[in-house]
């Protein structure tokens, strides 16, 4: 897969993370770690009354097993509770077997010190055994060490540098058309964009890259509000399109959560079709480069 690709890949499964509790979590999980172990890992799941034997998934060749908490949130109480007793059940089901006892939670970002504590408590107590998590960054390591093919069936498509280059006015002016009117002032002179702002903002190289993906082609954007019939459309979306930024900043915790949640808002149902993919993208380019949305460099840095 080329840098855009990878870039897209990587946010779609920062979306899907993001999106999964319980058992979605779990078949999420399941499904990259088949994909990452075939033929070794094999998934659990309840039995009648024999339930999952505190075992959601296993690789028997190391004695490793996976237990999977993913619930709205991570808070101490609960999942400190559930750590314990899924820890212990596990020991009285599989005894000697156990090797490695890995706790796979959905934090967003990081973490939590409480579950590090608990992984530490257990290590001291059970010196035979060895303790790990599994978070987002593990897991998303472990999905792109492997074949492209299972990354696209654990992710689904993602638009390529043919869809950019086959970007087409009909494809824009359905995405344009579709964010909401309302009114602003007209931007200036659209300017190439400057590095420094890209790193203004904190975002990652992957999203850096697919802006930089979303400029080749947002010149079409601004040819398409000159031949448009009615002059007011630019403003219009420009205003909307910050009002979506502004929403998102109040909403989200990384630059990188912002750019996913303008991404998705602008695309709306169409997300996951590579074609609607790029011009929304393209869109956010050409905004990104008139400053209606994220944040210009400081004076200082300015080139």
């Amino acid at each position: 897969m080329d840098s855009m690709e990878r870039a897209f890949y990587d946010m779609k499964f920062d979306l899907l993370f993001q999106s999964k509790t319980a058992n979605e979590f779990q078949s999420f999980f399941s499904k990259i770690m088949s994909a990452r172990y075939p033929g070794d890992f094999v998934a659990t799941r309840p039995w009648g009354q024999l339930g999952d034997q505190k075992c959601d998934g296993y690789i028997l060749s190391t004695g490793t097993f996976y237990q999977v908490y993913a619930p709205e949130e991570l808070d101490y109480k609960s999942t400190t509770e559930k750590m314990k007793t899924d820890f212990a059940g596990a020991l009285d089901k599989w005894g000697k077997k156990i090797q490695t006892w890995v706790f796979v939670h959905n934090a967003k970002v990081g973490v939590p010190p409480h579950v590090l504590q608990q992984l530490t408590t257990f290590q001291a107590e059970h010196k035979e055994i060895k303790f790990a998590h599994l978070g987002k960054d593990e897991l998303k390591a472990a999905l792109f060490e492997t074949a492209e093919q299972y990354v696209r069936d654990v992710l689904g498509a993602v638009p390529t540098y043919s869809d950019v280059n086959n970007l087409s006015m009909e494809s824009i002016k359905r995405t344009l058309l579709g964010v909401s009117m309302t009114s602003a002032p007209l931007p200036g002179e659209v300017k190439p964009v400057s590095q420094k702002k890209l790193e203004a903002n904190g975002l990652s190289s992957a999203t850096k890259q697919l802006f930089e993906a979303g400029m080749i082609k947002s010149n079409l954007i601004e040819l398409f509000f000159k031949q448009w019939h009615d002059p007011s459309l630019e403003e219009k979306t420009a205003s909307e399109m910050n009002r979506i930024y502004k929403a998102a900043v109040n909403d989200c915790v990384s630059p990188d959560d912002v750019f996913q949640r303008i991404f998705t808002t602008i695309c709306g149902t169409d997300y996951g079709n590579p074609t609607a993919m790029i011009s929304a993208l393209t869109i956010m380019a050409y905004f990104f480069q008139t400053c209606d949305i994220f944040e210009q460099p400081r004076e200082g840095d300015a080139i």
